[in-house]
């Protein structure tokens, strides 16, 4: 048996190979991670662009919401609105009325007042461009001294005419009369406000759902007016689904009644019940992420 000796030569042979090899996987390797620093730098640049026109959407949507000293005649408000991401769903607002038909001409120590909540499927930038379609809408409605039922008629009309994803909004709507003390409403499927009594009883209640379907769904639905009486001292919570469907680190959800109880236990006033809502929601989520919008108006009859 004859065994294959390596010469110099040979070894410079191998030794070159081996070189060579080494050289172009050293270059190749430097161009690939050459390439990987470019894209990183379009992929950053790309997000501080998508993160600026981002917060871009949200300072539009923040400017179509109430600001936050808003104050209405009558009343005691507070709200809050916390987005799921810096751009969302959510949407309320609360405006003076001119007096209705019935009280045309009659001397009202406050005007009446109207209020909505809505939230729009889906969350982030295409939910917020419905939530500007909605503003948009419900600001060419025509008759003021409508009821809330007339409202949202004419919002899911000329709501369908635009629709862009297949998506839907619930709202709940109302108008209130100091003259009779009334609170006129009627819920599109959104979760049902509490109504907080402190004329002695300290009840709370929530609002029935109404005939509530969301609008976007049907074009020919029709809503319909339900009445109750608020008086003087009463509180009306309106929230959307991000608050009671907020899980904890074991999934569990805030739940409809906990709010309920949340509030029966707290002094009537509008900031105190809004921060306790707040605080008990960040307590309850035990430092998971929000997963939805979260938006909380508590409106108080001023004496």
């Amino acid at each position: 048996m004859v065994r294959a000796v390596a010469t110099p030569m040979t070894i410079s042979r191998v030794t070159d190979w081996k070189l060579r090899w080494l050289r172009d996987l050293f270059y190749t390797r430097s161009r690939h991670l050459a390439e990987i620093r470019k894209l990183r730098r379009r992929l950053k640049k790309a997000n501080r662009l998508i993160r600026r026109d981002l917060e871009q959407v949200a300072e539009v949507q923040r400017k179509l919401l109430p600001p936050e000293n808003h104050s209405i005649p009558g009343v005691t408000l507070a709200a809050s609105y916390t987005p799921f991401v810096s751009a969302g769903g959510d949407y309320y607002d609360i405006v003076p009325l001119p007096p209705s038909a019935k009280n045309a001409g009659q001397l009202a120590i406050y005007p009446r007042w109207g209020a909505i909540i809505a939230d729009v499927s889906g969350h982030g930038p295409a939910a917020a461009v419905e939530v500007a379609m909605l503003d948009a809408i419900l600001r060419t409605y025509p008759n003021l001294s409508g009821g809330p039922a007339d409202v949202l008629n004419y919002a899911n009309r000329h709501f369908f005419s635009r629709q862009i994803r297949g998506s839907f909004i619930t709202a709940f709507a109302a108008n209130y009369d100091p003259q009779t003390s009334l609170l006129t409403y009627t819920n599109a499927g959104h979760n049902p406000p509490l109504l907080k009594h402190t004329d002695g009883r300290l009840v709370t209640e929530f609002l029935d759902a109404s005939d509530g379907i969301p609008l976007g769904v049907d074009p020919a639905h029709t809503w319909v007016n339900v009445e109750i009486p608020m008086v003087t001292g009463d509180l009306l919570v309106l929230y959307t689904d991000g608050v009671t469907e907020a899980r904890d680190s074991k999934g569990e959800q805030f739940g409809p009644e906990r709010l309920k109880e949340l509030i029966e236990a707290s002094d009537p006033e509008p900031q105190t019940i809004q921060r306790a809502i707040k605080q008990s929601l960040v307590h309850h989520r035990q430092g998971t992420v929000p997963k939805d919008d979260q938006t909380i108006v508590v409106i108080q009859i001023n004496p």
